[in-house]
């Protein structure tokens, strides 16, 4: 377990889910799943997106997850419903972060999984889920820019 301290926020990251639901269970921390959604164009792309009108930053896929349901599960939900899209890879497990936010009243667990793009998405599209217009587009995994912490665990190695 490593820790790292802000003064905005709070990230302490594992590497295994099941300590992580454990602590999350313990710490009465809401479990959220976070989409990294994956494709290789000339470089690796990660899915990212924009709240329109409002500017809430720069995200990735993420919801909480459901009682009854796994975090792999509430991933596959989650890209499925705010993408508008189908056929994305099964989720692959990366890691796991406690994300505290005062500012925010937020006290979450993050389990972040990878998710291989289908073939044919597009460059860029909107999708309204929630009340939430999403304007999605590819960012270079190099250098995504997210906000919100999102990027506690981008995913390495081989990306197809």
């Amino acid at each position: 377990m490593v820790s790292e301290v802000d003064q905005k926020f709070i990230q302490i990251l594992f590497n295994e889910l099941g300590e992580a639901r454990q602590v999350a269970q313990l710490r009465r921390l809401r479990e959220k799943a976070v989409c990294m959604v994956t494709r290789l164009a000339a470089e690796a792309e990660l899915l990212a997106f924009d709240h329109v009108p409002d500017d809430s930053g720069v995200q990735v896929p993420a919801g909480g997850v459901e009682l009854g349901e796994t975090p792999a599960e509430a991933a596959s939900r989650e890209c499925r419903e705010e993408t508008g899209r189908t056929g994305f890879g099964a989720p692959l497990y990366l890691g796991s972060a406690v994300w505290i936010n005062a500012e925010h009243q937020k006290r979450e667990m993050r389990h972040f999984f990878r998710l291989a793009a289908p073939a044919g998405l597009p460059e860029t599209w909107d999708h309204c889920a929630d009340e939430h217009l999403f304007r999605f587009r590819w960012v270079p995994l190099s250098n995504p820019k997210l906000d919100w912490n999102f990027d506690a665990f981008l995913p390495t190695g081989v990306i197809q």
